[in-house]
């Protein structure tokens, strides 16, 4: 299913804001618990699901 360049831009952007309000609360709570929010390896992989799809995906 194709969507329409409006349902991909909101969509994106969505979830961009999302995942934006996620590492502030996980931030917030590492705070909070004077502790690590987010687990080394899970930072990991996210940052290198990033850099993958930054670099690696066509337009």
């Amino acid at each position: 299913m194709i969507l329409s360049e409006n349902s991909e831009l909101v969509l994106k952007l969505g979830s961009g804001l999302f995942w934006t309000l996620t590492y502030l609360i996980i931030i917030r709570r590492g705070f909070i618990d004077k502790s690590y929010g987010m687990p080394l390896a899970a930072l990991s992989a996210n940052i290198s699901w990033e850099a993958i799809f930054l670099l690696c995906e066509t337009p």
